[in-house]
């Protein structure tokens, strides 16, 4: 009993010298009372995005969740984006985009910009040349901040294809797809 009569003493004499004084007793339950949040790899998030059962909805659900955590990376997107259906492909980019930070939402922009010059120009099919140059222009849209065109059914399957190529290529290529993408300044979309 005397010890907590001291301790106390002490505690209120360093008190009246410094208001914020805590003693290391006091400090220390506060400290481990904080939850200790496990660190996942971004494989295992794009696993546990990946992981569900009732459908875009919980998809979208689980990359705002990663996203409020700021757990959310470009990586991560194209990853998920890579292994779904066009549609939810670009729901799951257009909402994901929204938690990055604004240097990595300019590169994504920039490097879809990127990708789909690279394929118009490569394309020999006219509806294939249309389509990555209308998925260009939506992009550049999105940049911009002006509201997107509606991309078609075609232009939405060669997204899906942009995302799976992406999503295997090296940083050193991405980086040059997003040099090309910083480089459109204006767009025709007609």
């Amino acid at each position: 009993m005397k010890n907590i009569d001291s301790k106390q003493k002490l505690f209120e004499m360093m008190q009246k010298v410094n208001p914020d004084f805590l003693l290391k007793e006091e400090v220390q339950p506060i400290q481990n009372q904080q939850p200790q949040q496990q660190q996942l790899t971004p494989d295992q998030i794009v696993q546990d995005i990946l992981a569900v059962n009732e459908g875009v909805s919980d998809i979208i659900n689980k990359v705002v969740k990663y996203g409020k955590m700021g757990m959310l990376t470009l990586a991560i997107l194209f990853a998920v984006a890579g292994n779904v259906n066009a549609e939810t492909a670009k729901e799951v980019t257009k909402t994901g985009v929204e938690y990055l930070k604004i240097n990595e939402k300019q590169a994504f922009y920039n490097m879809m910009i990127g990708a789909a010059i690279g394929k118009s120009k490569l394309a020999t099919d006219l509806q294939d040349k249309s389509d990555y140059l209308n998925i260009r222009t939506y992009y550049w849209q999105e940049r911009e901040g002006q509201t997107p065109i509606q991309l078609s059914s075609s232009a939405q399957a060669k997204l899906n294809e942009l995302f799976n190529t992406l999503k295997s290529m090296d940083d050193s290529k991405r980086n040059e797809l997003i040099q090309v993408g910083m480089q459109l300044k204006t767009v025709n979309p007609n």
